[in-house]
Parts: C-alpha cells; sequence; structure tokens
C-alpha cells in the first residue's frame, strides 16, 4: 500500500491567491501606480515557479475584479504579462494548463485574443493547472450558475426539488476543478470575494502586506 509523508499528505492541491495592495505600496514607497502595476506583474511571474518547486497541481491569481475601473496602466502591465507569459517556454516545459475565469471577454480584443491562445495551446496540458480571475466576481458567479439550472428546469430536464451542492458546482465558472484548500489574502483588507462557493472549506490566511512585499517565505509559512 502507497504510504504518503506527513508533508506529502498536508499540501494542499489548490492554492488561491489575490494580488491586492497596489494603491497602498505605490503611496508608501513614493512610487507611480505605474511602477506599482508593473512590480505586481514582474513579481507573479517570478513567483508561478513557486508552484512547480513545490508541486502544487492547481494554482488561482485574483488579476481583475468585475467593477474594477478600467485604469490603462493596470490593463497594459496585465496585457504585458500575458504576453511574457505567451512567449516564454515556462507552460510547454513544465505542461501547465491556462484557464481564465470571468467575463474576461469583455476586455479589449487584443487581450482577449491573447487569453485565447493561452487558452487553446495549453489546453491538451494536465501536469498543473494556472487558473486567472479576471473581470470576475463571486457573486455574480453563484447567480449565472443559478441562472444555467433555473433553465434546466424550466426546460423540463431536472427537477427543482432535485437541485444540490453538486449541481451548483457542476455549473460555476470553475466546475472543472477542485475547490481551493488555501487562499492567501494580501492587501490589508480582511475579505474576498475570491471563488466564493469553492472557499466555504478553504483555510484563509491575511497577510496584510501588499502583493508587491509578498515573499516566497510568506508563501511557505502559509502552506506550512
Amino acid at each position: 500500500m502507497l504510504r504518503l509523508k506527513k508533508t506529502e499528505l498536508e499540501k494542499p492541491l489548490h492554492v488561491a491567491l489575490t494580488l491586492d495592495g497596489s494603491k497602498k505600496w505605490a503611496e508608501s514607497n513614493k512610487k507611480s501606480l505605474q511602477e506599482s502595476f508593473r512590480l505586481k506583474f514582474d513579481k507573479l511571474f517570478d513567483f508561478l515557479q513557486v508552484q512547480i518547486e513545490q508541486e502544487i497541481p492547481i494554482m488561482t491569481f485574483y488579476l481583475l475584479t468585475k467593477n474594477q475601473d478600467y485604469i490603462q496602466e493596470y490593463i497594459d502591465e496585465m496585457k504585458r504579462f500575458l504576453e511574457k507569459l505567451k512567449n516564454s517556454e515556462y507552460l510547454n516545459k513544465h505542461h501547465i494548463k491556462v484557464s481564465v475565469v470571468g467575463k474576461w471577454y469583455h476586455l479589449p480584443a487584443d487581450i482577449v485574443e491573447l487569453i485565447k491562445q493561452l487558452i487553446d495551446e495549453t489546453k491538451e496540458y494536465d501536469t498543473y493547472f494556472l487558473n486567472f480571475c479576471i473581470k470576475y466576481n463571486g457573486q455574480e458567479e453563484i447567480v449565472d450558475a443559478c441562472k444555467l439550472l433555473a433553465r434546466q428546469v424550466q426546460a423540463g430536464k431536472i427537477e427543482i426539488d432535485l437541485i444540490n451542492e453538486a449541481m451548483i458546482k457542476e455549473n460555476i465558472y470553475t466546475s472543472y476543478f477542485l475547490p481551493p484548500k488555501l487562499i492567501i489574502k494580501t492587501g490589508s483588507p480582511k475579505n474576498t470575494s475570491l471563488l466564493l462557493w469553492d472557499s466555504v472549506y478553504a483555510k484563509t490566511v491575511y497577510t496584510n502586506k501588499p502583493w508587491q512585499d509578498f515573499t516566497k517565505k510568506d508563501f511557505m509559512k502559509a502552506i506550512g
């Protein structure tokens, strides 16, 4: 019989992170928002390697809320990050499948096309899974799932009394991957709508640090 080490048993299969605190970091360090956003995405690109080093099958990063104002500098830096990711050998080398959750198709056409390419080029990979929440709202995700179920009831495909938690899961954006075991919330406000349905049993760690100051040591402490 296969016996796993204690550390292997405790290692989370899915870790989700917010990347909050850009404005506070800029103010504290007397930097522009553009500089803060650039550091945010540069740090994210470097940080992706942690998934491979720690052999975490699924990682999710919250990049853009549904109602977040269009700050052009932010959109520019996010596009630069996605282009860098696409043009690197990182995804191919480690067989990482990219998924994007939310209403990202409402973004400018060039970013939508870039996201489509990332998804298509990695769709056959299944060693690691890298998810980005873009134009995402946790409550809206649940509302959309309820609408899908309501249409199935209306069409006579399911009975209303048979609707349960599993059916909700099957109809949310994240139906195809395991719920997170750990959510790491950077920035100071102790709230998050990240993967709202899936996070019910997740451990949440509040760092009180902006993402720009979050370190690998902080990550290891959170998953430990």
